[in-house]
């Protein structure tokens, strides 16, 4: 199963490429109104949908949980769809909507850390980003009356940390791809 997964490593570094950038326009235009930071999080959800969704179709025939992965890129795809429909959608709703995607995302990168686990090393950098996207939903839920500003730059700094960690499993997966 690492054989064909690791195939496409190249689509999880460019998600993490895709993530960090986002990231960095957050934190660089942290005054964004809430309508430009939707249509933001819109794109960026739908673009890593397509990934997620190519990686987990990719994957059909060559490992057993292609589904999770297809599920996930599915579910980021038809969030963003939502929310670019409906950017005037209030800051709470919004904020409900990335949370319950970004708790999505943790558990499915979590399941599939897990079912990597016993064949390629340095697992815990998909389950740590796993925790990372579980961790920030929760704090979204938690607190959805906090300033815009505040959840701009938690999202920028997620953003990078996730973008970071992706990449550097995306280079640990490429490492595996010819064993």
């Amino acid at each position: 199963m690492l054989k064909e997964y690791a195939q496409y490593w190249w689509l999880i570094l460019l998600r993490g490429i895709f993530t960090i950038l986002f990231g960095i326009v957050i934190l660089t235009w942290p005054g964004l109104t809430i309508t430009t930071l939707i249509i933001f999080f819109g794109v960026y959800a739908i673009v890593s949908g397509v990934f997620l969704a190519i990686t987990g179709l990719l994957g059909v025939k060559k490992y057993n949980d292609w589904w999770v992965t297809l599920l996930h890129g599915a579910l980021s795809f038809v969030i963003g769809m939502i929310v670019l429909k409906w950017p005037g959608v209030t800051i709470h709703t919004f904020l409900i909507i990335a949370a319950i995607w970004a708790i999505v995302s943790g558990i499915s990168e979590v399941i599939i850390a897990i079912a990597i686990r016993k064949e390629v090393k340095n697992e815990w950098l998909m389950a740590l980003s796993g925790v990372l996207s579980f961790v920030l939903g929760m704090l979204l839920l938690a607190k959805p009356a906090a300033g815009i500003y505040v959840i701009t730059i938690l999202f920028g700094i997620y953003a990078i940390l996730f973008g970071t960690i992706a990449i550097a499993g995306s280079i640990a997966l490429k490492g595996n791809k010819d064993k």
